[in-house]
Order: C-alpha cells, then sequence, then structure tokens
C-alpha cells in the first residue's frame, strides 16, 4: 500500500487531489495540499493521476488492522516476538 507523499514545491493549490479524493484524506490547507487524514485514504491513485504538476506520488506504507482476539503466544512466536 502506498500513501501520497505530496511534494510542496510542486504543488500550486489548485484543489484537483481534494476534489479527486473520495474520502477527502487529502486537503487544501493554508494555500497547500496536504494528506490530512492517511487513514482515510483508500490508496486509489486519483490524486496523483489527476495532478497537474506531478506533485504527488506514493511512497509504501504498512496498514495494520485492529485484531478482536489478542495473538496466542505460539504466534506470537512466528512473529518473533514472544518473550524477550
Amino acid at each position: 500500500m502506498f500513501l501520497p507523499v505530496i511534494n510542496l514545491q510542486r504543488c500550486v493549490a489548485c484543489g484537483v487531489c481534494e476534489t479527486v479524493c473520495p474520502t477527502k484524506a487529502v486537503t487544501l490547507e493554508q494555500q497547500q495540499a496536504v494528506l490530512s487524514q492517511p487513514e482515510a485514504c483508500t490508496f486509489c491513485d486519483r490524486c496523483e493521476a489527476a495532478c497537474p504538476t506531478e506533485a504527488i506520488s506514493r511512497s509504501f506504507a504498512i496498514r495494520f488492522a485492529p485484531s478482536s482476539q489478542p495473538l496466542t503466544k505460539a504466534q506470537l512466536g512466528q512473529l518473533n516476538l514472544g518473550d524477550r
């Protein structure tokens, strides 16, 4: 998964990214585009594709989903996260 990264040197605050973002994760604040809600990003690529100045690129990110059940000691061991 790749979160948008905004190059402020290239951003001209046109607002296209904010307009095309379906979750409003990217917004305009103080005349610049900002990833204001990274947790809302669905990694759809719309902001990057729409940016006329190529100010938006995406960087690697890992999103962890909350678990309703704790991991067992055996599962933690498989992840190398057991007792230390």
